[in-house]
């Protein structure tokens, strides 16, 4: 952690880091951060000082946190480790899924036929039960129409209690793929987040 200009012997601090290795820094003000930055470049160059921008989205205020990765040699860091290291000290929570670098080297898995006609209908009937409360649904085409309508029928436990079959069938499928897909590391913690149905009028 550095609070004030002077407080850190960079000299040493580059030399403890020699030939390999990265520092992180939490800078609390603004211009502690560019101060920072400017002294790790001077060390190693500035290609090799990266901001993690991700926790700076909040309000620009005085009280704003940056945190910087400095070094000569930069890790590359997974995202179950940007995790632990710096989202969870925060209270923040992760699902378990994919690291996006792999994410992004699957495909999409189209599985057809995973609803019977009746099925289909015992959904839009569990659809408009849930219209009956007017906070379950969500006008995506406003303000312009209100030709596409999203209702989510997972609210009020609707999908707990009269959707529990269909719950369970979306389930199954999503293990199903999810294991030969090689997706999901734990797959005991595979849960649906939101059930939502559109309608689209022309």
């Amino acid at each position: 952690h550095a609070a004030a200009k002077g407080s850190i012997h960079w000299a040493q601090v580059a030399k403890c880091l020699k030939p390999h290795g990265s520092l992180v820094v939490q800078a609390s003000r603004p211009q502690g951060k560019d101060d920072i930055s400017e002294r790790l470049s001077s060390l190693w160059g500035s290609t090799h000082v990266l901001e993690l921008t991700e926790l700076s989205l909040q309000d620009e205020d005085s009280s704003t946190t940056s945190v910087l990765l400095a070094g000569p040699s930069l890790p590359s860091i997974s995202a179950d480790e940007w995790h632990h290291y710096l989202q969870s000290p925060h209270g923040a929570f992760r699902t378990g899924c994919l690291d996006m670098c792999l994410a992004q080297k699957s495909s999409c898995v189209r599985v057809e036929g995973i609803l019977s006609e009746k099925e289909m209908a015992k959904v839009s009937a569990l659809a408009n039960l849930s219209q009956k409360e007017k906070r379950n649904i969500e006008i995506r085409s406003a303000p312009s129409s209100d030709a596409w309508k999203v209702t989510f029928v997972h609210a009020g436990g609707l999908l707990e209690c009269d959707g529990a079959w269909l719950r369970d069938k979306i389930e199954r499928t999503a293990r199903s793929v999810a294991e030969q897909q090689g997706w999901w590391s734990n797959l005991e913690k595979l849960n649906l987040r939101v059930a939502e149905y559109h309608s689209q009028e022309a």
